[in-house]
C-alpha cells in the first residue's frame, strides 16, 4: 500500500494529469488518509493493551491494595501513566490534527515506555512503604561458562545482603 499511492504520484507527474478532472490525486490522498487512520488505530490500541497489562500486574501486587484511588491516578500520572483521551480520527481533520499532537512515532515510544514507567510506579510503591529502600541496578554483562554465572550471583547476592543487613530493603 505505501508504495502504491507513490507509484500513483509518479504517474500523475509524469503524464502531466495533475489539473485534469476528475483530480487524480484526490485518490491517493483518500488512500493516504485510510492508512494512517489504521495505523494511528493500530498504535492506540496498541498502547492502550500495553497500558492494560501493566496496570494489571501492579493492581495484583499487595502495594496497590493499600493505596487510595486519589493516591493511585495521582502516582499514575506521576510516572506518566496517567488518562490518555483517545485520539479522534474520524474526519481528515482530525485525524491530520490528531497526528500533530502526537506522531506515530510518539504512539511507539509511549507504548514501548509502559514497562518502565510501570516498573517507576512499582517502585514508588515500595518506596512510600520503606522509604529506606535502596533500588539495585544489576550491571550489565555478558556470562559465557557456570564459573562466570556463579561470579556475578555471588557478587549480586553479597551486594543485596549487605543491604538487607543495614536495614535496606531492596528493589530490582
Amino acid at each position: 500500500m505505501e508504495g502504491q499511492p507513490v507509484r500513483q504520484l509518479r504517474a500523475i507527474e509524469e503524464s502531466r494529469s495533475l489539473l485534469e478532472e476528475p483530480d487524480p490525486v484526490m485518490p491517493v490522498i483518500d488512500q493516504l488518509t485510510t492508512a494512517l487512520r489504521r495505523e494511528l488505530d493500530a498504535r492506540w490500541r496498541d498502547y492502550q493493551a500495553r497500558l492494560a497489562e501493566g496496570i494489571a500486574s501492579i493492581e495484583s501486587s499487595a502495594d496497590w491494595a493499600g493505596v487510595d484511588e486519589g493516591t493511585r491516578a495521582q502516582l499514575r500520572t506521576s510516572v506518566g501513566l496517567g488518562h490518555i483521551e483517545a485520539p479522534r480520527f474520524g474526519t481528515t481533520e482530525e485525524l491530520l490534527s490528531a497526528l500533530d499532537s502526537r506522531s506515530l512515532d510518539d504512539w511507539r515510544a509511549m507504548t514501548d515506555a509502559i514497562g518502565q514507567r510501570v516498573n517507576a510506579l512499582r517502585e514508588e510503591l515500595v518506596r512510600r512503604k520503606s522509604p529506606n529502600v535502596v533500588r539495585l541496578r544489576p550491571v550489565l554483562t555478558t556470562i559465557r561458562t557456570q564459573e562466570e554465572l556463579e561470579s556475578y550471583l555471588k557478587q549480586l547476592r553479597d551486594e543485596i545482603e549487605a543491604h538487607i543487613r543495614a536495614g535496606r530493603p531492596v528493589v530490582l
